[in-house]
């Protein structure tokens, strides 16, 4: 944990100084499953195919740090995050860089750490100018 702090690349420092990992999933096709339940599971409504879910975090310095065992593609990055050990890891103080779609603002806070992710624009014409100041420095951070 020290070395990554004290290696934080100067992008990561101006901004994120205590950022451990970047998360985000990603998914695999699988073939498709004999049994009924399993289909149901692994039918990914984004790829609209069947898949296998992975959460992986990053870090700063582009080392994978973590990989959750795999769940069936229609779960949520949410859910994932949540019932996987990532937040095991997790120390008071620790910054998470996140897309959007992981809403784990409530389980990251009961380790004291703290998420960060771009706004949102639904149900709104357009971001509001500190949120689109904020998100503009999260995207040219990653």
């Amino acid at each position: 944990r020290q070395h990554v702090q004290s290696s934080l690349p100067m992008c990561f420092r101006k901004t994120f100084q205590s950022c451990m990992p970047v998360i985000d999933c990603f998914e695999i096709a699988v073939e498709n499953p004999k049994d009924l339940k399993a289909r149901a599971r692994t039918y990914s409504q984004y790829k609209s195919k069947k898949t296998m879910k992975y959460l992986m975090g990053i870090s700063p310095q582009e080392v994978i740090s973590f990989v959750s065992k795999g769940w069936g593609g229609r779960t949520t990055d949410a859910h994932i995050t949540a019932n996987s050990s990532f937040l095991d890891n997790l120390l008071p103080g620790d910054l998470i860089l996140a897309d959007c779609g992981f809403t784990i603002q409530n389980q990251v806070g009961l380790h004291c750490a703290k998420v960060e992710a771009p706004a949102l624009s639904r149900g709104k014409k357009q971001l509001g100018a500190v949120e689109l100041e904020d998100s503009r420095k999260l995207a040219a951070t990653c």
